[in-house]
C-alpha cells in the first residue's frame, strides 16, 4: 500500500493536495466507516502522517487528523456509531493500541470521537500495550508465524518502537524484546 511506501515518495508527490487527497481517499473511507480491518489501514496512515506531516498540505493533515481522531480504538469507546471491527485477536489488539497511542501523542489536546483527549488515549493505549506485551512474554505468539498475520503484528510493533514518546522508552525496550 502507498501508505507503507512513503519513504519512496519525493517532495513533488506532496505538492498537489488534491492528488494526495485522492490517494488517501480509500484509506480515509475505510477508517471513517470502521470496516473490519480498518485498524490495518489506520496503522499505515499514522505512520504515513508522522513521517510526512512536514510535507503535507494543511488540508491533507486535517483530513488525516479528522479520520484518526474520529476512529474507535477499542470496544468500550462507544460514540453512538456501530461498526464491524474485530478488536480481540492478537494482531488487532496491538494494531489498535499502538495506533491509538500514536494518534493520542500526535493530537495530544484534541478531543476524539469518544469525548476523550489524545492525552487520555495515550494512557488507555499504554495499558493495552503493556497487557499485550505481558501476554506475549508469558504465552508467546499465536499468530506470529502466520504469513498472513506476521506483518500485522510486526508493523504496529515497529511503529511503536520508532515513534513512541521518549518518556515511554522502557516500554519501547520491552517491545524490542
Amino acid at each position: 500500500e502507498m501508505l507503507f511506501l512513503s519513504d519512496t515518495l519525493d517532495d513533488s508527490y506532496f505538492e498537489d493536495e488534491k492528488t494526495v487527497s485522492a490517494n488517501l481517499e480509500g484509506a480515509l473511507e475505510r477508517i471513517d466507516i470502521r470496516e473490519d480491518c480498518a485498524d490495518f489501514t489506520a496503522a499505515g496512515l499514522i505512520r504515513f502522517y508522522i513521517e510526512n506531516k512536514h510535507r503535507l498540505a494543511e488540508k491533507n493533515k486535517e483530513e488525516i487528523k479528522t479520520s484518526l481522531t474520529g476512529f474507535k480504538y477499542w470496544m468500550d469507546q462507544y460514540d453512538g456509531r456501530s461498526d464491524g471491527m474485530c478488536h480481540w485477536s492478537e494482531n488487532h489488539q496491538i494494531l489498535f493500541a499502538t495506533t491509538e497511542y500514536l494518534a493520542g501523542a500526535e493530537w495530544y489536546d484534541a478531543i476524539f470521537a469518544d469525548g476523550k483527549t489524545g492525552r487520555e488515549h495515550i494512557e488507555l493505549a499504554k495499558v493495552r500495550i503493556e497487557a499485550w506485551m505481558s501476554q506475549r512474554f508469558y504465552y508467546g505468539f499465536n499468530e506470529y508465524y502466520s504469513n498472513n498475520y506476521y506483518p500485522e503484528d510486526i508493523a504496529p510493533m515497529a511503529n511503536f518502537i520508532q515513534f513512541a514518546r521518549s518518556e515511554d522508552a522502557d516500554m519501547v525496550q520491552r517491545m524490542k524484546i
